[in-house]
């Protein structure tokens, strides 16, 4: 049984169904890519701080290089933290509601998260393909695949979104990710 945490993540009594597949492929494949990323921003940023001061002489791209590395990072661990519900939320009187209510609450607000993401994936494609011609100064190539991270970021909470809709009117629960959140069944006795 697959017990990797995620939205509707497989429980005890159910196996993990065909819906979930995708979700969790593309969980996995964002991940690879957000640890590389990051990984290669820490070796960059090494690289150029013992360039800088032993070598005296530091890599002319490096800063640029780190820019887009963090931008795209960024972006792309966000689209991540709505898989995981690591965004920030003012959840005190959601909490408090009845099931129902908290339902329509929580579809409300996913929705509203789809509406905004769109409008980040239609202006951001636009404002990316209007730069196309722009160049980064020492990387020489086009402004397009720094501006592009963020309807691809959108497109990813667009994604997370829907999903969390899909369990919330399925009655599939949307539970803690890490161990430490969830709470542990009663012992008997």
């Amino acid at each position: 049984m697959d017990t990797a945490p995620g939205l509707c993540p497989a429980s005890a009594d159910r196996k993990t169904g065909d819906d979930l597949k995708i979700i969790e492929y593309l969980r996995k494949v964002l991940m690879v890519i957000v640890v590389a990323i990051f990984g290669a921003l820490v070796t960059l940023t090494v690289a150029q701080v013992f360039m800088r001061y032993v070598v005296g002489h530091a890599f002319m791209w490096g800063d640029e290089l780190m820019r887009v590395l963090l931008i795209w990072g960024v972006l792309l661990a966000g689209g991540l933290a709505f898989y995981y519900h690591r965004h920030l939320a003012l959840d005190y009187l959601l909490v408090k509601l009845p099931p129902l209510p908290r339902k329509i609450v929580e579809t409300a607000i996913w929705l509203s998260i789809i509406l905004i993401g769109c409008f980040f994936v239609y202006h951001g494609s636009i404002l990316a393909s209007n730069n196309m011609v722009q160049k980064l100064p020492t990387l020489h190539f086009s402004m397009f695949y720094v501006q592009i991270a963020l309807p691809v970021s959108a497109c990813l909470w667009i994604i997370f979104s829907v999903n969390n809709i899909y369990c919330l009117l399925t009655g599939k629960t949307l539970t803690p990710l890490h161990e430490d959140d969830q709470i542990a069944p009663e012992k008997e006795g």
